[in-house]
């Protein structure tokens, strides 16, 4: 998984500098030779890595090695590899020092072949779900949605940014007014934000002052704003369920709290009673319901999972509860344990309420997981 991770970050600094390259708003000769033969020897260690990397098939885990090698040279094999030749012949160009290779070496086309690494960022997607399978809170898996929407447009204005000076310098070179000659410019730095600026207008109501001038940046202009008005009503849909998601997180029980306290009112429930009602309801909210953990009952989706996978599910939830038993740790052996967790059923209580009374008939033993029982001998 760090490897993973650290793919990613490679990954975002490519998507970083690349652009920058390509609008020689960045040479390379300004890179440290680590810099430029780090991302280089990580994915040629990648690449054979991935001939024994497992894969799922359906919902298994493929781990035979003739099987996962062959899957992945009928796979991505062949992409992996072309970038990865582009990415060595870059950085052995890096390292030759001759005049002709210089001259090669800041030509626009063989600047143009970098954006082959940007092939790569089918990889991310990787990431960002195996970050979402991690986390189990719904809340930061729903914030960690809104991030990554905000750094795609942030992304892609990078790129537009890019585009816009590099459109700017060639017309200048051609001896054309750009919009470069509109401000007083401070080096490239102050050039780059000024037209990140300018592409951040386009997607959102913003003002700026910075217009096309030449007949090409303006068709440029025409183009960003028809990619912005796709992207931005993308964006702004996704972003309005994400957050309306994050609001009704926890609807459900205001909703309930609402139909409680209208039931006590009509029903003219007597306040010393709704005092005790309103007492254990604000118990639940505060220590128990919101922290309360799922039971694999809850979870609806394991209904529609084969007999095999629910059977796995169950044992590796409780197998270790049955293991640790000190009434039954002397005695146990594994595959005893495993078929009492096959058959185990969870139930889960907030505090205060009442798992069984006086009287009831013993149909199961209950086995305390988590927390805490407290026997009332008391008749009520």
């Amino acid at each position: 998984l760090l490897w993973v991770f650290i793919g990613a970050l490679l990954l975002g600094w490519d998507m970083i500098i690349v652009p920058l390259h390509l609008a020689a708003l960045v040479t390379p000769d300004s890179e440290s030779l680590a810099v430029q033969l780090l991302p280089t020897c990580f994915w040629s260690v990648d690449l054979l890595m991935q001939f024994t990397t497992g894969y799922y098939k359906g919902v298994v885990i493929e781990m035979h090695p003739k099987r996962v090698a062959r899957h992945y040279f009928y796979g991505w094999f062949a992409v992996d590899f072309f970038i990865l030749t582009t990415d060595i012949a870059t950085a052995l160009m890096m390292l030759e020092s001759s005049s002709v290779v210089k001259l090669l070496r800041s030509a626009r086309y063989v600047r143009a072949i970098r954006l082959i690494r940007l092939l790569r960022c089918r990889r991310l997607l990787e990431v960002a779900a195996r970050v979402t399978d991690l986390w189990h809170s719904e809340a930061a898996v729903v914030i960690f949605r809104i991030v990554t929407l905000v750094g795609m447009v942030m992304v892609l204005n990078h790129f537009i940014a890019c585009a816009f000076y590099a459109v700017a310098m060639e017309e200048e070179a051609a001896g054309n007014v750009t919009w470069l000659s509109q401000v007083q410019l401070e080096g490239k730095l102050h050039a780059y934000v000024s037209a990140f600026h300018w592409s951040m207008t386009q997607f959102t109501p913003a003002t700026q002052n910075l217009h096309p001038q030449s007949f090409v940046e303006r068709v440029f202009a025409i183009f960003v704003v028809l990619v912005a008005l796709v992207t931005f009503s993308t964006f702004l849909g996704k972003m309005t369920s994400a957050l309306t998601q994050l609001l009704h997180l926890n609807a459900k029980f205001y909703q309930e709290q609402a139909l409680l306290r209208r039931f006590l009112s009509e029903n003219k429930i007597s306040m010393r009673l709704s005092y005790s009602v309103w007492k254990f309801c604000r118990l639940q909210q505060g220590s128990a319901v919101r922290q309360l953990k799922p039971l694999l009952s809850d979870v609806q989706q394991v209904f529609n999972f084969p007999m095999y996978l629910k059977r796995r599910l169950c044992v590796e939830v409780h197998q270790e509860t049955f293991r640790e038993l000190p009434i039954l740790k002397l005695v146990l052996q594994d595959p005893l344990a495993a078929a009492l967790a096959s058959i185990a059923v969870e139930r889960s209580a907030a505090p205060g309420n009442q798992v069984f009374a006086r009287g009831d008939k013993a149909r199961a033993a209950v086995c305390i997981t988590g927390g805490s029982m407290t026997y009332d001998t008391q008749r009520r």
